[in-house]
């Protein structure tokens, strides 16, 4: 629907968001486990989601297409 359309790619994005978290909570066990374990696994994801960030703000995916 093309109503939708600028809020779907967000939607998505936070809805798999969510997801990653409730799945990393629960079956990897990082809920009930020390907090060096959740640190241990969330500082390198931080890291690279940073890192991929950076690489598509520099070459343009990000870029205004009309």
């Amino acid at each position: 629907m093309p109503a939708f359309h600028s809020i779907l790619v967000p939607a998505l994005l936070l809805l798999s968001a969510v997801k990653f978290t409730l799945v990393v909570m629960f079956y990897m066990h990082l809920k009930m486990d020390s907090r060096f374990f959740t640190f241990l696994f969330g500082g390198p994801l931080l890291l690279g989601l940073g890192m991929t960030m950076g690489l598509m703000f520099l070459f343009g995916a990000f870029a205004l297409r009309r």
